[in-house]
């Protein structure tokens, strides 16, 4: 090997481990962790699997988008989203969203066995 091509060589090891070091590098990521949502993710995407009641508090079952389900009770965050559990009825729930996070949106109902225009509350 001439003295050109070691020359190459140390110029690009030296250039990958200074492009490692601190301040240069992309900030880490666990690969597997849930991606956080963006504030206001739309809720009509959210299911209702179920309510659940006994007892002073009713519970209800929520699935997202992904699959993941979600055990809410009135007054709970959806994570990140901007919306939060206002009421838990028989048979619907009511989702209200945060003005400050999620501004101009209106209250959402999801119903058991259903499925329900935003807009309008006509069956679909």
């Amino acid at each position: 090997m001439n003295v050109s091509h070691r020359w190459c060589g140390a110029l690009l090891c030296s250039l990958l481990i200074g492009g490692l070091g601190e301040g240069h590098a992309a900030p880490g990521r666990d690969p597997f962790a849930p991606q956080p949502q963006p504030p206001c993710v739309d809720a009509a995407a959210l299911r209702l699997g179920g309510i659940l009641r006994g007892g002073d508090t009713p519970h209800a079952w929520l699935q997202d988008a992904a699959g993941r389900w979600q055990n809410v009770t009135p007054g709970a965050q959806l994570g990140t989203t901007g919306w939060r559990v206002e009421q838990i009825a028989t048979g619907s729930v009511t989702l209200a969203a945060d003005p400050g996070v999620c501004p101009d949106s209106r209250p959402l109902q999801l119903y058991l066995g259903k499925a329900k225009n935003r807009l309008d509350d006509k069956e679909i």
